[in-house]
């Protein structure tokens, strides 16, 4: 039998799904051991409970953050993630819709992975939300980037050379117009 003084507490680490380590207030249900937390200092100065609600809190706190490491390590968005965690797992979207309403941002960035899309919603610099759509028949085709603006002004420049034949300015020409509606 156990005893635990009343300023100490107790903590269960256990061995999770897939070998992770969690903390819980339960006992474990496979393999694991009972971890003692006491005060740094002295005596507990609030109540056994409020003590409780603190270590349940910090636990919660320490399963969250191991659940966003493996999110990010499986490359996968998973809410409560900040926008610096979702670029470490996720990489740049892909496409994004970009809002500010009411003095808050909210935001829907799009992710295409090979036959699925997946859109992020975010709030105030958090994943709020996810849906993952999965295309149905054939996979899609990655989508190449646009060109930029700057990149689309240059080419309309070289499409003006004087060295260029009749039949390169033509292809230029095509390819600018086909740059312009990638981009709307």
């Amino acid at each position: 039998m156990l005893f635990i003084s009343l300023n100490a507490l107790a903590i269960n680490k256990c061995k999770g799904p897939n070998g992770t380590t969690v903390f819980q207030d339960a006992p474990c249900s496979g393999a694991g051991e009972t971890l003692t937390v006491r005060p740094a200092t002295g005596p507990a100065k609030e109540g056994a409970e409020e003590g409780r609600i603190k270590a349940k809190a910090m636990l919660d706190e320490v399963n969250r953050r191991l659940e966003i490491r493996k999110a990010i390590e499986e490359r996968q968005p998973l809410i409560g993630m900040t926008i610096s965690e979702l670029q470490q797992a996720m990489g740049s979207p892909d496409r994004a819709n970009l809002a500010n309403y009411e003095g808050t941002q909210h935001n829907q960035l799009i992710y295409e992975r090979h036959n699925r899309t997946i859109y992020v919603y975010t709030d105030q610099g958090f994943v709020k939300a996810i849906q993952n759509t999965e295309a149905i028949g054939r996979p899609r085709l990655p989508r190449a980037p646009c060109l930029s603006a700057l990149e689309i002004r240059n080419m309309e420049t070289s499409a003006n050379s004087i060295t260029l034949s009749e039949a390169e300015r033509v292809e230029r020409l095509r390819q600018i117009g086909e740059a312009k509606k990638c981009r709307n």
